[in-house]
């Protein structure tokens, strides 16, 4: 009798255990935070004491709006996000994707998803430059943060949703350089790009960036608008700032914002508004080095709260900007 106890407790002991380890592998499926690490292995259950190696390891083990986190520099590789989540690399160091002729980040989510990218380096070095930087297709808002993005021959951040539907996307304390920095990519790509399909719009919020030695900094078209607080857009091949709205509202609204030295070409510019959908408000903003400091074309709008420094540039506008006092 007593062996027959005995039989039964080991049998529910393992019974107990294996229920316990499916649970727990299940668990690590769906963990709300996991981790990665420059020495983990993307077996491991991405968890703290088991990380995984690569974000695309670990991004199928986290839960929908959950998180993971990096324990240490390292190269975490490319990853498509089709959810809603947050990828921090503020794990002691540079963390880093690099994206040699390949995105670096695709963003796929779902219309109620919400995507954060913060404190990670992104690098399209290699013997063909990466494509874009983060290249965002679908989610109702992304939140880009403390990043790093370079070396990418089309986009640094490329905002094409075609969805029906308004995409919200924030950019700040980011650092964005030499992404097709040649112009040798046509179709208007840069540092940062909004282009929404014919069904979508685009709402951008950009603070303290520097976008430096590429083909344009910001470009803005059709269906897209632009915040921008304390930006520097630079030393590119074309225009600091552009906004191109020919068939739909294209605007820029810049606050205490610097375009300097875009005088690659001769048709450079710190700041432009094209087409007659295109509409640029300039405040407390300063216009300096540039080959053209203000282009206003093709029926577009330009206006200054006449609290803007645009000057040392070889022309500083060819068309005086629309001042205009604002109402309290």
């Amino acid at each position: 009798m007593k062996a027959i106890r005995a039989s039964r407790f080991v049998s529910g002991v393992c019974f107990s255990l294996a229920v316990y380890l499916l649970g727990s592998a299940s668990m690590f499926g769906q963990a709300t935070r996991t981790w990665v690490s420059g020495v983990g292995d993307d077996v491991n259950p991405c968890s703290r004491t088991a990380p995984c190696k690569t974000f695309a390891g670990a991004i199928s083990k986290t839960a929908a709006g959950g998180e993971i986190d990096t324990l240490d520099p390292g190269g975490y590789g490319t990853v498509t996000i089709t959810k809603s989540i947050v990828i921090d690399g503020i794990g002691g160091g540079a963390s880093s994707i690099l994206a040699s002729a390949t995105n670096g980040i695709n963003i796929n989510a779902g219309a109620n998803d919400v995507v954060t990218i913060r404190n990670v380096q992104i690098n399209g070095a290699g013997t063909t430059l990466g494509l874009n930087g983060i290249n965002i297709l679908a989610a109702k808002a992304v939140h880009i943060e403390n990043c790093e993005i370079y070396n990418f021959s089309n986009n640094g951040v490329l905002i094409a949703p075609s969805a029906a539907g308004n995409m919200d996307v924030f950019i700040k304390n980011c650092t964005f350089r030499n992404i097709n920095s040649t112009g040798a990519v046509p179709g208007g790509n840069g540092a940062v790009t909004v282009r929404p399909g014919a069904s979508a719009t685009v709402s951008l919020s950009m603070e303290n960036t520097t976008m430096e030695q590429s083909n344009y900094g910001l470009r803005v078209e059709d269906r897209g608008t632009a915040t921008l607080k304390s930006c520097f857009s630079g030393n590119h091949v074309n225009h600091g700032y552009l906004a191109v709205g020919t068939a739909a509202v294209a605007t820029i609204n810049l606050e205490n914002c610097v375009a300097a030295n875009n005088n690659n070409n001769a048709t450079s510019s710190g700041v432009q508004s094209f087409g007659s959908f295109g509409t640029v408000r300039l405040s407390n903003s300063t216009v300096i080095g540039n080959r053209t400091g203000i282009i206003c074309q093709g029926g577009a709008t330009m206006i200054s709260f006449g609290n803007n420094r645009v000057n040392g540039n070889i022309t500083n506008a060819t068309a005086a900007p629309t001042l205009t006092t604002p109402s309290l």
